[in-house]
C-alpha cells in the first residue's frame, strides 16, 4: 500500500518506510531513524543562559570538548543550540551530565534535549543537501529494496461493472423492496404514514356533511335562489311606469336562457 502525503510526522507514523520526493524523482527511501541518521539530523541540544549578557564561550567549550567535535554549536540571545549527531548519544548523556554539575557556574538557567523530526529531514533533502555520494547510493539501494519486497497481487477475475440501466419494471420493483424495508425497520412510522391520509380524508367529508346539514353551507352553483318580498326586509315601492318597464324588457329577453322566477 502507497500513501501520499505532505506532513512528515503524519508519514512517519502510518509508514513504515518514508520516500521523500523532490522534482518528481525519489530523493531518499528509508525507516524514519535511517533518514534520520544517514542525513545529519539527530538531537537538539537547547541550553538558556540565566541573563542575557552571560558569555556563551564557557558553555560552547564544555559541549564541544565532551562530543569530540563533529557538532555544530551555535547562541542567539540566551539559547545555544548545538545539533548532536545520533552517533554521539553516549557523549550526549555525558554532557549532559557536565552541565548538571557545573550549572551553577557556568551560568545557565535550563538546558533540554529534543529529537529532530522527519520535517527538517525533507527541508534538508528538498534544499539538494543530500550528503555524500555513498549516503544517496545506499538510499538508492534500500529504495530497491523495499519495491522488491512488496508481495506480488493475485490476479483474480476482472471485475464487471454493473449496468446502471434498466427496465421500469426492474426500478419499481428496487422501489417497492426498498420501501418494504424501510417499514419493517420502523413500523410506527409505516402505519403511521397509512393512516393520517385515510384519517384527514374521514374528517373532512365529515365536516362537509355536517355544514350542509346545518344550512350554513353556501349554495352552489346553478341553484336557483327563490326571492320573495316577505323576506326582505326594506320596503319597495313600485309605480305603474315601472311595472310597463320591466314588462317590456322581460319579452326581450329568452326564458330559455334565464331561469328567473317572480315571486309576487
Amino acid at each position: 500500500m502507497l500513501l501520499t502525503t505532505h506532513f512528515m510526522d503524519e508519514a512517519g507514523v502510518l509508514g513504515d518506510r518514508v520516500a521523500i520526493m523532490r522534482a518528481g524523482v525519489v530523493q531518499a527511501c528509508g525507516t524514519p531513524n535511517f533518514l534520520k541518521r544517514r542525513f545529519g539530523c539527530g538531537y537538539v541540544l537547547t541550553v538558556v543562559m540565566r541573563e542575557r549578557g552571560d558569555s556563551h564561550e564557557p558553555v560552547k567549550q564544555l559541549i564541544s570538548s565532551l562530543l569530540q567535535g563533529g557538532v555544530e554549536v551555535s547562541g542567539v540571545g540566551k539559547e545555544i543550540l548545538a545539533n548532536v549527531p545520533m552517533e554521539k548519544e553516549t557523549e550526549l548523556s555525558a554532557c549532559l551530565a557536565a552541565l548538571s554539575e557545573k550549572k551553577a557556574e557556568l551560568s545557565v538557567a535550563t538546558f533540554g534535549v529534543s529529537v529532530s523530526n522527519l520535517e527538517e529531514v525533507f527541508l534538508k533533502v528538498a534544499s539538494g543537501d543530500h550528503g555524500s555520494k555513498d549516503a544517496q547510493k545506499e538510499t538508492e539501494s534500500s529504495f530497491q529494496a523495499a519495491v522488491q519486497e512488496q508481495p506480488e497481487v493475485s490476479h483474480g477475475p476482472a471485475f464487471v461493472m454493473p449496468n446502471p440501466g434498466g427496465t421500469v419494471m426492474q426500478q419499481i420493483r428496487a422501489l417497492i423492496e426498498r420501501r418494504a424495508a424501510t417499514a419493517l425497520r420502523d413500523r410506527k412510522m409505516f402505519f403511521l404514514g397509512c393512516l393520517l391520509p385515510v384519517v384527514g380524508v374521514f374528517l373532512a367529508t365529515s365536516l362537509g356533511a355536517l355544514l350542509v346539514s346545518l344550512g350554513s353551507a353556501p349554495p352552489g352553483p346553478g341553484v336557483p335562489v327563490p326571492i320573495e318580498l316577505a323576506n326582505l326586509k326594506a320596503t319597495v315601492a313600485t309605480t305603474q311606469q315601472d311595472a310597463a318597464a320591466c314588462l317590456a324588457v322581460g319579452r326581450r329577453i329568452e326564458p330559455a336562457r334565464v331561469g328567473l322566477k317572480l315571486m309576487l
